[in-house]
C-alpha cells in the first residue's frame, strides 16, 4: 500500500481553520471565555487585571494585561487583623468578639467592648468602597465607624497616620460631666497622626487625633451647612438608629432572625409580645424547633409531658423561638466611600456627608467601634475587580501617578534637591531620606508667586537664597523658617535687596564687617553704634546680655529665651504671667487663689492642701480610681467613687451611701452559690450562677440566657446529614445537648451531598465510593464488567478465562469468542481454509463450506447449502437437491418419468405385472381389459385369453368361433397389438 502524502498547511487551509474555531467560539457558552472588562479577574483565562474598562495608560490595558510601571492587584475582601487600639483594665470593657461569615463578605462585633479595629485587605484607593453597618441592638448608644489606612500596631507607633470616622448615637461625658472628656453625638472624620496615650484619646479625641470634619460641614466651619442640601440629611450631629419596634437583641454566634415579621402563628402580634404563640407537637418532638424535645423545653408550652409543663407568667418564654434567636436586625446603613491621597468623598443612604481635600495616608480599608455592642458590617463592592495604581518608588508618600502630573520626580523624595521633601510623610515612612519633612507637592504651594511649586523650586520664597542653604531655622523667630522667610532677619528690608554688592547672592555681603551678613543682621549700616545684636537699640534696658525678668518682654535681644518657655504670657487669661503662675493652663490655679477639692494646687503655694492647710498630699488619689480622697467615699477601692457606675459586687461604687445596683434583688447571695443576686440568674438555685460549668438538664447553669447550649460539659456531637440518608458526615460536625434539624449521631457517610452514597449504598462503575467501604469502582460493582483474558493480542478474548472489573484490565477484551487464545491467526475474525483440519474463524466448521449440517463428504454440493442429503428433492428440476443421485424417478422403481406412465406409484411402471381388469395399468403399455391382445376388450371378446376367439361377439348372436370373416385382418390387428407390447415393455437403461 502506497504512504499517504504529507499534509501541507496552505494559508487557505489556515485562514479556514481559524474561521472555524472563531464560529466554534461563538458557538460556545459564554462562560467558558474571559470578558475584559467586566470587573471580574479571570486569571485561568490569561487575564492579570480587571479594572472594569478596556482603557489603555491607565495601568490595565484593553487586553487586561498590566502596563509596565504599573501595579494592578484584585481588590479582593479578605481580614487581615483585628487589633485593641487600648486595653484599660481599669473600665468595665472587655475584648472583642468578631465572627466572620462563611462568604467572608460579613463581619460581626458582639461585646460591648474596648476600642477595636478590623482591617481587610482591600486598599482604600482608586476603588469606591459601598459597605452595609448595622446595629442589632437597642441597649447602647456609642461608637461605630470604619478606618482607612490603618497598620498594625499604629495605635503605639508614634510615627502612625490613619483616618478615623466614627459615629456615636448619643453625646455622653466619660468619666462624669466634670471629666471634660466629651463623646459627642453624630458622625465625624478625623485624622490620627502619633501613638495612642489611653482609651480617653479615642473617646473625647484628644491628641493625637484631629477633627477633619463633621459630616454635612462642607465649608469647614465647624457647623453643618445650612443653606444646601445637607441639613435634612447631614449626619454630623445625628446618631444612628435603633433597631425597629423594640425587638430583643440578637445573641451572638447563635443564628441571626430570619422572619421580617418575627410573627411564628401567624396571628398578626409580634412573637415577643405574643401569649399565644404555642408550640404545638410534631413527629419530632420539637414544635419550635429549637434542637430541644418538647418535653424538655421550657419555652414550649405545648409539651408532649404536662408534667414538666410549668406556668410562666413572663409572654417571652412563651415564644416559639426564644428571643435569642427571635431578634430583628437594626437599620442597615449603606456607606459609599472614594479615597484617594488628595480627595475623601463618602455618602450614606446616597446623601453626601463628606467631600475633603487635602493630603491622605495610603492603605487599606477596616472597620471600627468602641464601647458598642452587636455591630454588623457587609461589603457590598468592590469583591473582584483590580486596582492599578503606580507605586511610590522614592517613599515620599507621594504615588507615583500623582508626581507624573505635578512634574515632580517620582524617584526622588527632593526632586528640586533643596533639603526639603516633597511630601510631608517621606520623614515617617522612610527615616532614612536626606531630606526633611516639608510642604507637600499635593498641595501645590507656590511661596513666592513665580509659577513654580516649592517641590521644584530650589528657591522657595524667592529672596535670592536657595532653600538648601537656608534650611529651615528661624532666625528672626517669627515663626517663619529661613526659607520661606523673604526678609530672613527681620528688618523691614527683604533679603533679596540686602545683597550690597549686587552679585546675586546677598550671603557674602557684611557691610559693617561683625561677620553677619546683612540679611542676618539687624544692624548692617556700619555706623559704628556696636549695636548690631542689640534687639531694641534704643531701649537702655533692653540689650543681649541683660537680666530677663519675668515682665513679658525680651530683656537680654536673646529672641528664643525668656524667664520661662512659655515666654512671658497669661495664656489662662488669670493675671498671671506664665513666669509666675504654677499652672498657666488653669485659670484655677494662681497665685493666691482659693484652694478646693479638685487635686491641683489652686493657690500655687506648692501644695495640694485643701481642708489642711500647709499640708501636702491631701488631695491625692489613694486608689488610682481618679477621684481624690477628699471627694471619693471609698478612697482605698478604686471601683468606689462618686459618679461611678453601680456594678453587681456588693459596694457602694457611686458613692450615694447604698449598695442599690438592683434595688428588687439586691446586692446579697440567698443561695449561697457565690453569686450576688443582682448578678445570679435564679438566686434561690444554688446549681444556676454565673461562671457555673453548663450540662444537659434543662437549666441554664451558667446564668448566660441560654439553656443546654453547646459547650455544655456532657453535650453530645452530632454530625451533619445533609443528604437525608440517615448517615452523617465525619467532616461536619457540631456538639449540642440534644440533634439540631438535619444531624444525627452516625459519622460513617463518606459523601454527604448524594444520598445514594452511603453504607448502604450499592456500588456501581461511577468513580465514587457508593458504598463508603474505602474503595471506588470495585469488581463487586452491581454493574462492573467480565473481561476475558487476549493471550495473543489478536482482540478476542478467552471464554475460559475472565475476570470482573468496571474497568478493563490490561490483556484483557470484553469478548470471549477466541476458540485458540495461544494463535492469533485463530479468531472469529478470520477467513476460514476449508477442509485443512483447523477452525480459523472459530465457528466449530472446518469440512461444511456451506454450513448446511452436511460437510464435504457425504454432501455432493458443499457449495450450494440447498443441495445436501437433509433436503427434500425438487422432482425433475435436473437438480439432485438430496444427493440421492435422483432427481427422475419420484417412485424408486428404476424407471424415469419419461417411460414411467404414474411415477408417484413404484408399483406402476413398464416392468410392473398387469392385473387384469382392474381399471390400472399396471404396466404402462396402455392395455388392461384386453388380455390376448386381439383387439377386442374382455367386455366384448368371449374369449379373452386366445386371441383367435375374439371376432365375433355374443351380441351378434354367434359363439365363440375360431373362424374369422376375415381372418387375414385380424391376424394383422393383433400382429399390431402385439409389437406394440413389445416395445413398451423394453426397460430403460
Amino acid at each position: 500500500m502506497p504512504e499517504p502524502e504529507p499534509r501541507v498547511c496552505s494559508d487557505s487551509y489556515l485562514t479556514s481553520l481559524l474561521s472555524l474555531l472563531t464560529a466554534a467560539a461563538i458557538l460556545l457558552p459564554g462562560t467558558a471565555w474571559a470578558v475584559c472588562g467586566d470587573g471580574i479577574l479571570d486569571v485561568g483565562d490569561g487575564e492579570d487585571c480587571d479594572d472594569l474598562n478596556v482603557i489603555n495608560d491607565d495601568g490595565c490595558d484593553s487586553l487586561c494585561l498590566i502596563e509596565t510601571g504599573w501595579n494592578c492587584q484584585p481588590a479582593s475582601f479578605d481580614l487581615d487583623f483585628s487589633e485593641t487600639l487600648f486595653d484599660d483594665p481599669s473600665n468595665y470593657h472587655g475584648p472583642p468578639s468578631w465572627t466572620i461569615t462563611p462568604d467572608g463578605l460579613t463581619v460581626r462585633q458582639s461585646e460591648n467592648s474596648d476600642p477595636t479595629v478590623y482591617v481587610s485587605t482591600l486598599p482604600a484607593m482608586g476603588v469606591t468602597i459601598s459597605f452595609d453597618l448595622t446595629v442589632n441592638t437597642n441597649s447602647d448608644d456609642d461608637f461605630i465607624g470604619w478606618v482607612i489606612g490603618y497598620q498594625a500596631n499604629d495605635a503605639t507607633n508614634p510615627n502612625a497616620e490613619w483616618i478615623l470616622f466614627d459615629w456615636k448615637q448619643d453625646y455622653q461625658a466619660m468619666g462624669g460631666s466634670g471629666s471634660g472628656i466629651v463623646g459627642y453625638e453624630g458622625l465625624r472624620m478625623y485624622r490620627v497622626n502619633g501613638a495612642l496615650n489611653d482609651e480617653d484619646d479615642l473617646w473625647g479625641h484628644l491628641s493625637p487625633i484631629q477633627l477633619v470634619a463633621l459630616a454635612g460641614d462642607t465649608d469647614g466651619n465647624g457647623m453643618i451647612d445650612g443653606d444646601d442640601d445637607y441639613p435634612a440629611d447631614a449626619l454630623g450631629e445625628t446618631g444612628w438608629e435603633d433597631p425597629p419596634n423594640n425587638a430583643p437583641s440578637c445573641s451572638y454566634p447563635n443564628s441571626w432572625h430570619t422572619d421580617p415579621d418575627g410573627d411564628a402563628d401567624g396571628d398578626g402580634t409580634l412573637n415577643f409580645e405574643d401569649y399565644e404563640c404555642i408550640c404545638t407537637a410534631d413527629p419530632n418532638g420539637d414544635g419550635d424547633s429549637d434542637g430541644i424535645a418538647n418535653r424538655y423545653d421550657p419555652d414550649c408550652p405545648g409539651s408532649e409531658d404536662p408534667v414538666t409543663e410549668l406556668p410562666y407568667p413572663n409572654p417571652y418564654t412563651f415564644n416559639c423561638a426564644p428571643p435569642p434567636n427571635n431578634c430583628r436586625e437594626g437599620i442597615p446603613y449603606r456607606v459609599e466611600i472614594s479615597y484617594s491621597t488628595t480627595q475623601i468623598d463618602v455618602s450614606v443612604d446616597g446623601h453626601p456627608q463628606f467631600s475633603e481635600t487635602g493630603s491622605f495616608p495610603i492603605g487599606n480599608f477596616g472597620f471600627y467601634n468602641s464601647s458598642q455592642e452587636l455591630i454588623q458590617y457587609t461589603l457590598v463592592s468592590p469583591t473582584d475587580q483590580s486596582i492599578c495604581s503606580l507605586a511610590d518608588q522614592d517613599g515620599d508618600g507621594i504615588l507615583d501617578l500623582d508626581e507624573v502630573a505635578l512634574g515632580t520626580n517620582p524617584t526622588d523624595p527632593d526632586s528640586d534637591a533643596d533639603g526639603i521633601c516633597d511630601g510631608v510623610i517621606a520623614v515617617t515612612t522612610s527615616p532614612s531620606l536626606s531630606c526633611v519633612a516639608g510642604e507637600d507637592a499635593l498641595s501645590q504651594i507656590d511661596s513666592d508667586g513665580d509659577s513654580v511649586i516649592d517641590a521644584l523650586d530650589p528657591d522657595d520664597d524667592g529672596d535670592g537664597i536657595d532653600t538648601a542653604y537656608e534650611g529651615t531655622i528661624d532666625s528672626d523667630t517669627n515663626g517663619i523658617p529661613d526659607y520661606l522667610d523673604a526678609d530672613d532677619d527681620g528688618d523691614g528690608l527683604p533679603t533679596s535687596v540686602e545683597d550690597a554688592d549686587g552679585d546675586g547672592d546677598p550671603t557674602n555681603d557684611d557691610t559693617d564687617g561683625d561677620g553677619i551678613p546683612n540679611y542676618l543682621d539687624l544692624d548692617s549700616d556700619g555706623d559704628g553704634s556696636g549695636d548690631n545684636v542689640d534687639c531694641q537699640p534704643l531701649d537702655p534696658v533692653i540689650y543681649p546680655g541683660a537680666t530677663e525678668l519675668c515682665n513679658g518682654l525680651d530683656d537680654d535681644c536673646n529672641s528664643s529665651t525668656f524667664a520661662d518657655a512659655a515666654g512671658e504670657v497669661d495664656l489662662d487669661g488669670d493675671g498671671s504671667l506664665s513666669c509666675l503662675d504654677c499652672d498657666d493652663a488653669d485659670p484655677l490655679n494662681t497665685p493666691g487663689g482659693i484652694e478646693i477639692c479638685d487635686g491641683q494646687d489652686n493657690d500655687c503655694n506648692g501644695l495640694d492642701d485643701f481642708g489642711n492647710p500647709g499640708v501636702d498630699d491631701q488631695e491625692i488619689d489613694g486608689d488610682g480610681d481618679g477621684s481624690i480622697g477628699c471627694e471619693d467615699c471609698d478612697d482605698s477601692n478604686a471601683g468606689n467613687f462618686p459618679l461611678n457606675q453601680e456594678f453587681c459586687d456588693g459596694f457602694d461604687n457611686d458613692c450615694d451611701g447604698v449598695a442599690n445596683f438592683d434595688p428588687i434583688n439586691g446586692e446579697f447571695d440567698l443561695d449561697n452559690d457565690g453569686a450576688l443576686g443582682c448578678n445570679d440568674c435564679n438566686d434561690a438555685n444554688p446549681n444556676m450562677y454565673p461562671g457555673n460549668l453548663e450540662i444537659c438538664d434543662n437549666f441554664d447553669n451558667d446564668c448566660d440566657g441560654v439553656i443546654d447550649e453547646n459547650d455544655a460539659v456532657d453535650a453530645s456531637t452530632w454530625y451533619r446529614d445533609e443528604d437525608g440518608d440517615n448517615f452523617g458526615s465525619p467532616e461536619v460536625s457540631t456538639v449540642a445537648c440534644v440533634p439540631p434539624a438535619g444531624y444525627i449521631a452516625d459519622n460513617q457517610d463518606c459523601d454527604d451531598q448524594d444520598e445514594d452514597i452511603n453504607p448502604l449504598g450499592i456500588e456501581v462503575c461511577d468513580g465514587a465510593d457508593n458504598d463508603c467501604n474505602g474503595a471506588v469502582d470495585e469488581p463487586s460493582a452491581l454493574d462492573s464488567t467480565t473481561w476475558y483474558l487476549d493471550a495473543d493480542g489478536d482482540d478476542y478474548g478467552d471464554p475460559e478465562i475472565g475476570t470482573l472489573s468496571c474497568f478493563q484490565p490490561t490483556g484483557y477484551v470484553d469478548e470471549n469468542s477466541d476458540c485458540d487464545d495461544s494463535n492469533d491467526a485463530i479468531n472469529p475474525g478470520m477467513d476460514e481454509i476449508w477442509y485443512d483440519g483447523i477452525d480459523q474463524d472459530c465457528d466449530g466448521n472446518d469440512d461444511d463450506k456451506d454450513n448446511d449440517g452436511y460437510n464435504h463428504e457425504v454432501d455432493c454440493d458443499d457449495e450450494d447449502a440447498s443441495i445436501n442429503p437433509g433436503m427434500e428433492e425438487i422432482w425433475y428440476d435436473g437438480i439432485d437437491q438430496d444427493c440421492d443421485g435422483n432427481d427422475d424417478d419420484k417412485d424408486l422403481d428404476e424407471f424415469p418419468l419419461e417411460d414411467d406412465c404414474d411415477d408417484e406409484d413404484a408399483a406402476i411402471n413398464p416392468a410392473a405385472v398387469e392385473i387384469w381388469y382392474d381399471g390400472i395399468d399396471q404396466d404402462c403399455d396402455g392395455n388392461d381389459d384386453d388380455q390376448d391382445r386381439d383387439g377386442f376388450p374382455e367386455s366384448e371378446d368371449c374369449d379373452d385369453t386366445d386371441p383367435d376367439l375374439s371376432w365375433r361377439c355374443a351380441s351378434e348372436g354367434c359363439n365363440c368361433s375360431t373362424a374369422a370373416a376375415d381372418p387375414g385382418e385380424s391376424l394383422s390387428l393383433f400382429g399390431l397389438l402385439l409389437m406394440a407390447g413389445l416395445v413398451r415393455r423394453r426397460r430403460h437403461s
